[in-house]
């Protein structure tokens, strides 16, 4: 809904390809993101570039729709794997993350 504090985030992200929603009509913004998912926000924010890493994960088979985003994240230094300690660092809601990763683009651009 447009009084949702995080539409516009929302609209943002689908527009620039970061996400395509749940279904083609709905976002399902209080839904969990797999870890998966949020490795591919990333991937999909800086371009969807391809870059060969070892992928030291047993859970990450090279056929997951997700393996590509992994293997970028592994090389830039995002993804270490989990521990039993860090398991709450991947677990958000769908419109937490987008919210978040909009906010950081924008200031990433003010940067430049």
């Amino acid at each position: 809904k447009e009084s949702d504090y995080f539409y516009k985030p929302v609209l943002w992200a689908v527009e620039n390809g970061i996400t395509a929603g749940m279904t083609p009509t709905t976002f399902g913004p209080n839904k969990d993101c797999t870890r998966g998912q949020i490795v591919t926000f990333l991937w999909n924010t800086e371009g969807k570039q391809v870059m060969s890493a070892e992928n030291p994960f047993t859970d990450v088979k090279d056929t997951h729709w997700f393996a590509a985003s992994v293997e970028y994240c592994v090389k830039r230094g995002y993804a270490s794997g989990m521990s039993e300690g860090r398991k709450a660092l991947f677990h958000c809601r769908r419109y937490s993350y987008i919210n978040l990763n909009a906010k950081f683009v924008k200031r990433k651009k003010t940067l430049k």
